[in-house]
């Protein structure tokens, strides 16, 4: 199995909130309430937010799995 990570760009900030939407719950859910975990998805991974930071020059990191079939 291989890892790639890239550099994210704008196209990907509906992908960054889809994970967000995924993994905070499952992360913090014994830490925050339903109630905080969606004000800060909310608040943190706003599409417009994410852009704002990119084009602030915030970089952003991607990890992808490939499968390697290893003819």
């Amino acid at each position: 199995m291989n890892i790639t990570i890239d550099f994210l760009s704008p196209r990907d900030v509906i992908a960054i909130r889809q994970l967000a939407e995924r993994i905070w719950p499952i992360a913090y859910r014994d830490l925050l309430s339903e109630d905080q975990i969606r004000y800060m998805i909310d608040q943190r991974y706003d599409p417009e937010v994410l852009l704002e930071q990119m084009a602030a020059g915030d970089l952003f990191l991607g990890a992808r799995r490939e499968r390697w079939c290893g003819y």
